[in-house]
């Protein structure tokens, strides 16, 4: 589901088992001294904490019995919506989880030896580091967006704010 789009219903698009979902890479960083036995690791000296590059995440899509009269239609419909363009999304096989990231079509081929017409699409997606819970809200609590909660605080209230591995700072504005 990209940007609230569900590609299997827009476009017929079905995702095959051959998905590669990557950690990120750690970023690291060494200083060579010299006249010193191995290397000092600053990784983890600024933060206290590993920072991470983007993932690449590697796809490969179908359309099964594809209209072969409106095949480039079909083409530049998927590249236009994907193609270069950066979106949140969310993957089946991870459910209640978003990513982001800067989608790139690979390739698109017809492929030939079935008695239907099939199309393969190769894309990948340049994808931030972590990728996001999606919450489902207690009552009291209501996203104005993806980071942003309002609680009303008459009488006091605890409020939990769930995080995974990324750093944070939460920002409390009260009234």
């Amino acid at each position: 589901i990209v940007d609230g789009v569900d590609l299997t219903e827009r476009y017929k698009m079905i995702l095959s088992d051959g998905y590669v979902l990557n950690p990120p890479p750690p970023k690291t960083y060494y200083v060579d001294i010299p006249y010193a036995n191995g290397k000092l690791d600053l990784t983890e000296c600024l933060f206290g904490d590993v920072a991470y590059g983007n993932r690449t995440q590697e796809f490969v899509f179908y359309i099964i019995d594809i209209d072969m009269s409106n095949y480039e239609g079909i083409k530049s419909d998927i590249t236009s919506f994907l193609h270069g363009r950066a979106y949140d999304y969310e993957m089946t096989m991870d459910p209640g989880y978003a990513y982001h990231g800067r989608f790139t079509i690979n390739s698109f081929e017809r492929v030939t030896g079935f008695d239907k017409k099939v199309c393969c699409i190769k894309m990948s997606i340049d994808a931030d580091p972590f990728k996001l819970k999606l919450y489902e809200y207690e009552p009291n609590q209501k996203p104005i967006s993806n980071h942003i909660f309002t609680v009303s605080a008459i009488g006091g209230v605890i409020c939990q704010i769930p995080n995974g591995t990324k750093r944070t700072k939460p920002v409390i504005i009260t009234t």
